[in-house]
Order: structure tokens, then C-alpha cells, then sequence
């Protein structure tokens, strides 16, 4: 065995030094070390980096000078809105919006004395203050801080309706803005500095001491004492070489985020950071960081390697506290203070879990400390991202559709705050400091103590010190393996669980914003969890099956069945009182011959669109599977039951298009395990525009009128009835096309025309014009077809711009879409029903089973619809019984019951009952 080491040791040392010697041998080493201005920099390096040095701490002590002093007030501010404005303006109006900061934090509500200022949310809880003087003159919003006042910076709204804002300090006017503005409504940020002194305390006694350590450090770089024999020639060198990568990966990520924003100057705590301040502050930083990684292990010269030692604890242990703090802060409307201190430490706790974790992996603590900062930081922005553009946070789930969330994100329309650029530089000033870190075993000498040992002694004699380096890391590795798949997991439910909280699953943010991300994510992803229904087997779900026969009839002619997910479908003439200049579904509502017209209560809003989906194709719905459940990513891993398998039974060719990524919510992948014959995407192969040649585009989408021009070439071209399942995405979001991009074909008459609203509204027009086409042509052909369509999902504008006009007491309001069946034969006449879409494939065998073109009814679909009958709304917001009576608990009748033990089965069981049997 030791043999064994001996071999590996040499052989990794033989490499090490031939690398090496590769390097000092090759061209450009060769190069380089002949150049003249190479060699006196070499000769003087060291007096070059000293006067780095300097000019990096003068520099950077004046960058954060404002970090070092206190105000001179008693902090307490007021903004009034006063009835005066100017000639022009139409109103007295104001808001102060988000980031209103003092001192570079959010102030606590609990610090606000008066607020006579209404408050609005616009659908995401962010806090946007409004005061309108026409209505209550001198409405004030007052706020005492609990320390003198240094900066306040707020962003307020100039638009045509502003009139004065007055700002006060103790009392005292000091700022008045005219916030009328004759062009267009614009958000301007504004940051007012107040009289302050320089003092040392306790809120800004971190920056004293960072300034303290790096003044000490340079005073022993620059006397003799501190003049130790360098480990490298090259290492000054070195250390630029990667500062310098540094910068550019820091500077590069700013960049990047400032293209999402309306501004590239911004705050961090209280220094005003401009792009040539940002430069400036990174280089000082950098410097004084190699500063730090030449000279800490050098303390012990001094007798101060206790503080270095320190210093090494101090930075490594802040990795979680400062991961919490950029998670928080990036995308809470909160300051990080407006956790209790029970959620606070059950915050911390989790990260410090999954720090251990990650240092035992990378044997590391250094390491472990750099990945938790930079994913806590990627973490917090991607929920801001979410938030914006779909209203909900991060869940579990996402990390299983990192693609999808790639491939949307650059439709999405969000813009980041000047916070937001803030939080990026503190994650790259923490990964410097971590980076320029000396090693532990350059700081903390054990030897002593180790030698004293037997045990070691043993060790030491028996193995070299790569051998021993070896097994450290392995042993290492192995721990947080075992960590990893056995202990972290358990652990970090067990902190979640201890917190006392509510799971609000339609303001999800709002339990995230009052608890913090890491207990949040952690206990929806615990409700999550699928538990076998009481009293569950294989064998109760065959008896409730075959209590509903299979009907034997069939016709001698099958429909062509054509079913289109249409992207977003809602119908707000039924929803709101809004007047639109022409009706968007003007055709649609005037179909009266052989249709069918019902509204959807869908589970999902803004997005999520494959859930609708998998209720729609499997039946199985979302109201019994557990919270936040997203099956196309979590569920479907095999062959499972569906109406795709029950039409190609019946001896249907089945077909599915999707005019966007074959990755997209993994419906590639999905579409096979339904059954399809055939899936069309965007980036597939075959790809939809093989099937159709330069589809027509709109709004940046392939239009429906392609996708039915697609279902019309299937049907003239298969001699076999056709299934076709059609998912659009002419009205996907986000809503910002310009009337350039898309010209507008609807507006808005008896309230605000929103450019947002319009753009929805007229790609609504276009696909009730495209359905009326598609229907014209079938309306001529011979084969008889079927043709339905639903909306999945209301769009995000439901908060955006059309919550005010919805009905707040209806629960349903906000999850209404309409479908429709149309055929080209005789359909019976029936009244409008509001179903749920697990209920919608039933519906359709229901009403083809009384026309001449019925086909046969499944054991399952036939148990559908009874229990459709008993509750034909069922959702993961809530039920509605026969009467539209409504509930949010789920019904205790023998029939839901049997639901969810079917389903289970459906769902969970890898060898679920044979469909063929049952389903078939």
C-alpha cells in the first residue's frame, strides 16, 4: 500500500515539475524575460506594489469616506405633497416608488409615524407611496429613524399630473421638486446627503476597522521588519494577473445588469458609486486585497498573528450571514432587519449547513465560503426575475428547468433596480477578499502540537506529505458525500419546521418577504411532497374502474379532433366592465351554430402554462397533487395515461405543435411519454417550419394562423382520423412591443389606454381572426372534425393593469379563461358550464357521445364525468360544488376520495393499471 503512494506521489510531482519547467522554457516566457522594462519591473517590484499600495488605500478611504462619519440631525424626515404645481400640470399628485433607503437601508415600517399617503402594490407587494394634495392638502409621510441621517435616497414618479413634493429634515424644508412633466411619465431616482461629521460607531465601525487592517498591513509591508523573502519571484505578478481577471469578470457582470437598468450610477449603503468611481473602487480594492494575501501571514513578526488568525475566522464565517444578506436585499421589498431573530438564525442555520456541506466537497472552507456568496447572489436575483416577470419566487422546481427559464428569460421584460447593481458589487468586493485570503496553513501552525501526538507521529513516518494531503481530501470528500445524501437534507428540514409560519400559494412572496428565501423554498418544497392517499392500493383503484364499464359504440366515421392551448386567452368584455373600441373576440362570440362556449377555472396564473396542459391531456388534477406541484418537470419520467394514448387506441394519428424550444418545459420528452406520433417545435426535427414553410410571425411568434394552417396540411394529408394538439404562443408576454412593432387593432374607451393592455388585447383580435379562418376553412371541409380551444392562463397584466376592474370577490376572477367547441357537424345545444381543466377531455366525450360521431368512453372518463357532476370546479385555490357553491377545502365525499386514489396511481405508481384494460 505504501508503495502504492509512493508511485502516485512521484508521479504528480514528476508532472508538477515538468509543467513548470514547460512554462519557463516556452516562447513567450522567454519573451518576456528579455525585455528590458520586464526586468527592472522585476528588479523593483516591490517598490512599485508599495506605491500601489498607498495610492490604493488613499484612494479607497476616500471612496468611502462617507461610510465613516454619522449626521448631524435628529433623523426625522417628512415628505409632503402640498397643493401647488406648476401652470401646466393637470393635477398635484405624487408617489415616491421603490428603494426608498435612509443610510442605504429600507426604514422598518414600524419607524413611520404618520402616513397619510396611500399605498400601492400593483399586484407584487412593492411599496410605492401616493399622495394626491387635490384631495387632502399637505398629505404627510413621516418617518423617524432611529440615528442621525446621513443620505435618503427614493425614486419618484414626473408625469403630467406632479405637482410640488416638499422634503423635510427636523422640520426644516429642504428639498422642494416640481415632478410635473409634459412628455411622458418617467421614474427619477433622487439621493439627498445631509450635514455629517466623521466618528466612529457602532453601525460604521466595520469600515474603521477594514480601513485599520489595511492600514497596519501596509505599514509592515513598508518597514524593514515586514521585508520577508518572497515564496515566488513571480508572485507580485501573479497576484495582479488574477486581480486583474478580477476586475474584468466584476466590471463585465456590472455591465451586463446595467443593460436591464435605467441607470448606471447607483448606492451602496451611503458612497455614490458612477462608473468611473466603480473602476476606481474596484482597483484600490484589488490592490489592498493582494496587500492583505502578501502580507497577513507577516503578523507573526509583529506578534499580531492572533489577529490575522482572526481575521481569516472573521471572513470565512461571514459567508452565510453575507449570502443571506444578498439573497434578502436583492429581491425583498424588505431590508434584511425585517426578519424576527427566530427566522433570522433558522436562515442562517440552513446556509450554514449547506456551506459545511459545500467545504467538506471542496475540502475547503475558502472555497465553499466563495460558491455560497456567488450562488446566494444568482439565487436572489433570479427570484427578483421571477417575481417580475411571472409574480411568484423561486421554488424547487425551477432547478429543474433551468433551460426553460433561459429561453423565456430573454422574452422577458424586467428591469433591474439601482439596488440590485448594489448587491452585485458587494458579492464581488466579499469573492475578492476571499480570493486574496491567505491558506489556512499559511496562518495556523499545528506542528507543535502534532508532534507531541504518537498517534501522528505514526502517521507522519508511515506517509509523505502529498500521501497525507491525499487522504485528508479523500476522507474530506467521503464526509460530504455523506453529508450531502443523508444528514444536510434532514437537517435543514428540521430548522425550516421550526418556523412558525403560514404557506400564503397565491402570494407565495409574501411568506418569503415575512420568513426569508431559505425557510420559505424549504417548506413549500416540503408541502410539495406527493403522500399516499389513506387507505391506498393498486387493487381499490381496479375496483373503482371497473364499476364503470367501458361503452362498446363507436361510430364508423371519427372526428378529426383539433385541441389548441391558446397562450394567455382571456376574455375581459366578460371579466371587467372595460369598453374596448371593437369586441377581441368578436367572431368567437358570435358563434351560435354547433358551439359550445364554457369558461376554464384555471390553477395557475401568468405562467406555468404546462400544468394546464398535463391536467388537460392526463385529466389528473392539480387541486389533489401537492402545492406548487409542476408535473411536466417533477412527475413525467415514463409512459403515462392520457387522451393521447386513448385516440391512438382508437386508431387516431397523434400530433402535437409547439412554435418555440423542444426543451421548453420539456415537452419534447413529455410529448412521448403521452404517446404522440409526431411533436413539431421550433428547434426540432422535423421542425414545425418543415411542416410550414416561413410561417407568418407576430409579435416575435409564430402566429396561430400558421399553427392551423399546420392542422389543416395534417388532416388533407392522413387518411387516419387526427389528433392534433396545438399549444400557441402569438400572445406570450412580456407586453412591451411598440405600435411600430405591432400596430394596434383594439383600445381601451372608458378607462387609461395602456400600451401594455392594447398590445394584449390586439394579439387577442389576430387570434379570434385566425380561429375564424380556421373555421371557415373546415366549415367547407368533408372529413368531420372537432375543434377546441381554452386559454391556460391569464396573462400577468390581470395585475398589472386590469386587478381595479376585476371583481375582488369573486376568487375566481383572477384564474377564468374561456373555451370553446366548434364542430362541422351538428353539436347538441347546451347551456354555458365552468369546469376545471381536468374535466375538459370528459367533456368533449360527453358531448361527442350524443352525435352521430361518439366514440367509446373509458372506464375513466365515464368516472370524470360523474364526479364532475358532484364538483366541477376543482383547483388548487379552491372547489366549487353543483351549486357554485365555493370552498377551499377540498370535498370528504366517497367519489374525491376515489379521485385521489386513481390519480395516485396515475401519477406516482411506475407500474400503474394497465390502460389498455381500463383507460382504453
Amino acid at each position: 500500500m505504501k508503495k502504492s503512494w509512493t508511485k502516485i506521489s512521484m508521479s504528480f510531482h514528476t508532472r508538477a515539475r515538468a509543467f513548470k519547467n514547460a512554462i519557463h522554457h516556452s516562447k513567450a516566457y522567454q519573451w518576456l524575460s528579455r525585455q528590458i522594462w520586464w526586468r527592472w519591473l522585476n528588479s523593483q517590484k516591490r517598490t512599485v506594489f508599495a506605491i500601489l499600495a498607498i495610492l490604493a488605500f488613499a484612494g479607497y478611504a476616500f471612496i468611502i469616506r462617507n461610510e465613516l462619519t454619522v449626521g448631524e440631525n435628529n433623523g426625522n424626515i417628512k415628505f409632503v405633497a402640498i397643493k401647488s404645481k406648476d401652470p401646466q400640470s393637470n393635477g398635484y399628485k405624487e408617489n415616491i416608488r421603490t428603494n426608498l433607503t435612509i443610510n442605504g437601508t429600507i426604514p422598518d415600517k414600524s419607524t413611520f409615524l404618520r402616513n397619510e399617503w396611500g399605498e400601492y402594490g400593483g399586484g407584487i407587494p412593492i411599496p410605492i407611496y401616493v399622495a394626491d394634495a387635490e384631495k387632502t392638502e399637505n398629505q404627510t409621510l413621516e418617518i423617524q429613524h432611529d440615528g442621525p441621517i446621513k443620505s435618503l435616497h427614493f425614486e419618484y414618479s414626473s408625469y403630467d399630473i406632479g405637482g410640488f413634493l416638499q422634503v423635510y429634515l427636523d422640520d426644516v424644508l429642504h428639498t422642494q421638486i416640481n415632478t410635473y412633466n409634459s412628455k411622458e411619465l418617467v421614474y427619477k431616482p433622487i439621493t439627498l446627503t445631509f450635514e455629517q461629521h466623521y466618528a466612529i460607531t457602532k453601525a460604521n465601525s466595520i469600515w474603521w476597522g477594514q480601513l485599520a487592517l489595511f492600514a497596519l498591513l501596509l505599514l509592515s509591508f513598508l518597514t524593514k521588519k515586514g521585508r520577508t523573502k518572497e515564496n515566488s519571484k513571480d508572485s507580485f505578478f501573479f497576484h495582479i494577473l488574477w486581480g486583474t481577471a478580477f476586475y474584468f469578470l466584476a466590471i463585465g457582470s456590472l455591465k451586463l445588469a446595467f443593460q436591464y437598468g435605467d441607470s448606471k450610477e447607483f448606492h451602496l449603503f451611503n458612497i455614490f458609486v458612477s462608473p468611473s468611481i466603480l473602476s476606481a473602487l474596484l482597483i484600490c480594492f484589488i490592490v489592498l486585497s493582494i496587500l492583505v494575501k502578501i502580507q497577513l501571514p507577516k503578523l507573526r513578526a509583529f506578534r499580531l498573528g492572533w489577529l490575522a488568525q482572526g481575521y481569516y475566522f472573521f471572513l470565512t464565517a461571514l459567508a452565510p450571514f453575507v449570502g443571506l444578506y444578498l439573497i434578502e436585499t436583492a429581491y425583498s421589498i424588505f431590508s434584511i432587519e425585517h426578519l424576527s431573530m427566530g427566522d433570522y438564525q433558522a436562515n442562517i442555520l440552513i446556509l450554514v449547513i449547506i456551506w459545511l456541506t459545500l467545504a467538506l466537497l471542496t475540502t475547503s472552507i475558502r472555497a465553499a465560503s466563495f460558491i455560497l456568496v456567488a450562488l446566494s447572489m444568482v439565487v436572489g436575483m433570479v427570484t427578483k426575475i421571477l417575481l417580475i416577470a411571472r409574480n411568484m419566487p423561486l421554488l424547487s422546481y425551477h432547478f429543474l428547468q433551468i433551460r426553460d427559464g433561459l429561453s423565456v428569460a430573454g422574452d422577458t421584460d424586467f428591469h433591474f433596480t439601482s439596488s440590485m447593481f448594489g448587491m452585485i458589487l458587494v458579492c464581488w468586493l466579499y469573492l475578492i477578499s476571499m480570493a486574496f485570503l491567505p491558506t489556512f496553513s499559511q496562518l495556523f501552525n499545528f506542528s507543535v502540537i502534532a508532534q507531541r501526538l504518537s498517534l501522528w507521529k505514526t502517521y507522519t513516518g508511515k506517509y509523505s506529505s502529498f500521501q497525507r494531503k491525499l487522504i485528508h481530501k479523500v476522507v474530506l470528500i467521503s464526509m460530504g458525500f455523506i453529508s450531502l445524501f443523508f444528514l444536510a437534507k434532514p437537517a435543514i428540514y428540521a430548522v425550516a419546521n421550526s418556523v412558525e409560519l403560514s404557506l400564503y400559494f397565491w402570494t407565495m412572496q409574501s411568506t418569503y418577504y415575512d420568513h426569508g428565501l431559505p425557510v420559505a423554498l424549504t417548506r413549500y418544497h416540503i408541502a410539495s411532497q406527493i403522500k399516499k392517499p389513506k387507505g391506498y392500493s393498486k387493487q381499490v383503484a381496479k375496483e373503482v374502474l371497473a364499476s364503470y364499464p367501458r361503452t362498446t359504440e363507436q361510430t364508423t366515421k371519427q372526428p378529426n379532433i383539433i385541441l389548441i392551448q391558446n397562450e394567455s386567452l382571456t376574455d375581459y368584455s366578460q371579466l371587467t366592465n372595460l369598453q374596448f373600441s371593437s369586441d377581441p373576440l368578436q367572431f368567437i362570440h358570435s358563434l351560435d351554430k354547433n358551439a359550445i362556449k364554457g369558461n376554464l377555472l384555471v390553477s395557475v396564473f401568468a405562467g406555468s402554462t404546462a400544468n394546464t396542459e398535463y391536467e388537460v391531456l392526463t385529466s389528473n388534477s392539480l387541486a389533489i397533487l401537492p402545492p406548487n406541484s409542476f408535473p411536466f418537470q417533477q412527475l413525467v419520467s415514463s409512459p403515462r395515461n392520457s387522451v393521447v394514448n386513448y385516440l391512438n387506441h382508437q386508431g387516431y394519428s397523434s400530433y402535437a405543435f409547439h412554435p418555440y424550444g423542444k426543451d421548453n418545459y420539456r415537452r419534447s420528452q413529455v410529448f412521448g411519454y403521452f404517446g404522440f406520433n409526431q411533436s413539431y417545435f421550433e428547434n426540432s426535427s422535423p421542425a414545425f417550419q418543415d411542416l410550414v414553410p416561413n410561417p407568418e410571425r407576430l409579435r416575435g411568434y409564430i402566429s396561430d394562423q400558421a399553427l392551423y394552417q399546420g392542422s389543416l396540411k395534417l388532416i388533407e394529408e392522413n387518411e387516419d382520423p387526427v389528433f392534433n394538439f396545438v399549444v400557441t404562443m402569438q400572445g406570450h408576454g412580456g407586453y412591451s412591443n411598440s405600435e411600430a412593432e405591432f400596430p394596434r387593432t383594439i383600445s381601451i374607451t372608458n378607462a387609461e389606454n395602456d400600451a401594455s393592455a392594447t398590445d394584449f388585447l390586439s394579439s387577442v383580435d389576430a387570434s379570434d381572426e385566425a380561429f375564424e379562418n380556421l373555421v371557415a376553412s373546415l366549415s367547407t371541409h368533408d372529413e368531420p372534425t372537432i375543434v377546441i380551444m381554452y386559454g391556460d392562463h391569464q396573462p400577468i397584466l390581470t395585475d398589472g393593469y386590469f386587478k381595479p376592474y376585476l371583481d375582488a370577490s369573486d376568487p375566481g376572477s383572477r384564474f377564468q379563461t374561456p373555451f370553446i367547441m366548434w364542430a362541422n357537424f351538428d353539436l347538441p345545444q347546451t347551456e354555458e358550464t365552468t369546469i376545471s381543466p381536468n374535466y375538459l377531455v370528459p367533456y368533449l366525450m360527453q358531448i361527442l357521445s350524443k352525435t352521430e360521431h361518439a366514440l367509446p368512453q373509458s372506464s375513466y372518463y365515464q368516472f370524470l364525468s360523474n364526479i364532475q357532476a358532484e364538483i366541477p370546479v376543482m383547483t388548487t385555490w379552491g372547489y366549487y360544488d353543483a351549486n357554485c357553491n365555493y370552498s377551499e377545502k377540498a370535498p370528504s365525499s366517497e367519489l374525491y376520495q376515489q379521485y385521489q386514489h386513481l390519480e395516485y396511481n396515475n401519477v406516482v405508481e411506475k407500474d400503474s393499471i394497465d390502460w389498455k384494460e381500463y383507460y382504453q
